[in-house]
């Protein structure tokens, strides 16, 4: 082999001239400090502090080395890990659960700051069942992860009729889509059309009804079941444009979000195009409108009242602003005023001072409002054995005069949060209204 001359007996250019240092180090970078780490979404609007997920998940995790866990933006958060191993073991993991909430997982990029709505998807078992037999193979898999997913691997002993009566295939989900219960699938070959059931391995708080979470199969539940006209939602807790808002627009046309504040907080107002609703102020305790339903124009305000005794002189001036703004109007205040008016309000063998419930009498004499009378249990929040009645319906005599049949229902039912939902129908003059007109309101998500 021929070597080169000595760089003293050629004319070397400047490029070849250029001596390059050499010490064995690989050309693999290493790891980084974010190569160890996750960002995480749950799926629930609850607060949610890094130290609760630290000890739920120290005892589910498999971890060598101990981990950390802080707080990121927008409701999500950080998990640092002490090696690879555990973060590729967590991610493999899927599906994690906390507080019975799907945790949502991502690796964090140098470049790019990762969105709540960026994180999205989750790694599923999906089994499928009812499939003819011998129609068992790689490519029908593929066929049915690609109809609802993607596909990530599938299950070999399952493509085998003998060993298992069903196909297991992992396929990566889109959360913010319905789980599909099934499938229907023409077999050419057989000259038949089945119903393939898809089971879903290890997922939590999911109805197979709807196809949807707990939290919008509720909600969906007393839309289908009341039909309300207007619906106010208060302390959902949910980070501004959240996938929640977007499926509730198949009931309502319209929706004003106020988002929520940290960790705490946020209202919704929806309406359907059949009310008309002109916003006139919100706030993160109030949304107040003018709503013209069937020709009947009233004020609407829409309130949640601070839980703090401190705050309740700031939450009431905020009402006698809201009065001055159409003083002459029809005036219905609806939400959770965290009040009561009477000993009787509670199921508490402690009696609440006298002081407690001042204010809110105050108020009510100040501007001549009344609760508006109700059918249904009493009380509307439940804490444990603790009851009480904290959701009020307060009108003034120019609406009670509009609607003189009126009627609040507190419904039977919880739907899933530790308030109960309240509805207003309005039941007017039938030559004027075609039909009932409803309002409902529900808290705490």
């Amino acid at each position: 082999m021929n070597t080169l001359p000595d760089n003293h007996s050629i004319q070397l250019t400047e490029e070849e001239a250029l001596i390059h240092d050499f010490d064995h180090v690989s050309i693999h970078p290493k790891p980084q400090a974010h190569s160890f780490c996750l960002v995480v979404k749950i799926l629930n609007p609850k607060t949610i502090k890094a130290d609760w997920i630290h000890k739920a998940m120290k005892d589910a995790w498999i971890v060598r080395c101990p981990f950390s866990i802080f707080e990121y933006h927008s409701g999500m958060f950080l998990v640092r890990f002490g090696c690879e191993g555990d973060c590729r073991r967590v991610m493999e993991g899927q599906p994690w659960y906390f507080d019975h909430s799907l945790m949502i997982f991502a690796i964090p990029d140098d470049f790019d700051t990762i969105l709540p709505n960026q994180l999205r998807f989750i790694p599923l078992w999906v089994q499928v069942h009812l499939i003819p037999f011998g129609s068992h193979s790689y490519s029908f898999a593929q066929f049915v992860a690609d109809t609802i997913g993607d596909l990530i691997e599938v299950h070999l002993a399952s493509l085998y009729d003998a060993i298992t009566p069903f196909m297991c295939v992992r396929v990566l989900l889109d959360t913010t889509k319905p789980l599909h219960r099934g499938m229907n699938v023409h077999f050419r070959k057989l000259s038949i059309t089945k119903w393939l059931k898809l089971l879903y391995e290890g997922i939590q708080n999911y109805c197979y009804h709807c196809g949807s979470s707990r939290v919008f199969h509720n909600f969906s539940l007393l839309c289908k079941q009341h039909q309300p006209q207007i619906f106010f939602l208060m302390e959902t807790k949910l980070v501004a444009h959240s996938t929640f808002v977007s499926k509730a627009k198949m009931y309502f046309a319209n929706v004003l979000e106020v988002p929520r504040n940290g960790l705490g907080g946020s209202l919704i107002l929806f309406w359907k195009d059949d009310v008309h609703v002109n916003i006139l102020s919100y706030s993160l305790h109030h949304i107040d409108c003018n709503v013209t339903i069937n020709n009947n124009m009233f004020h609407l305000s829409c309130y949640y009242g601070s839980p703090y005794i401190t705050d309740k002189n700031n939450s009431l001036t905020l009402l006698s602003c809201l009065f001055d703004v159409a003083p002459l109007a029809p005036w219905i205040i609806v939400g959770d005023f965290n009040d009561y008016l009477g000993y009787n309000d509670r199921n508490s063998h402690c009696l609440p001072p006298p002081h407690a419930m001042h204010h809110f009498q105050n108020f009510l004499y100040k501007y001549s409002l009344s609760p508006l009378p109700f059918s249904g249990s009493r009380f509307t929040w439940k804490h444990g054995t603790s009851l009480e009645r904290l959701d009020w319906a307060i009108v003034d005599h120019k609406w009670n005069t509009l609607f003189p049949t009126a009627s609040l229902h507190h419904l039977p039912f919880f739907f899933g949060s530790d308030h109960r939902a309240i509805k207003v129908v309005f039941d007017g003059n039938p030559m004027i209204f075609r039909h009932d007109s409803h309002f409902c309101i529900k808290n705490h998500w």
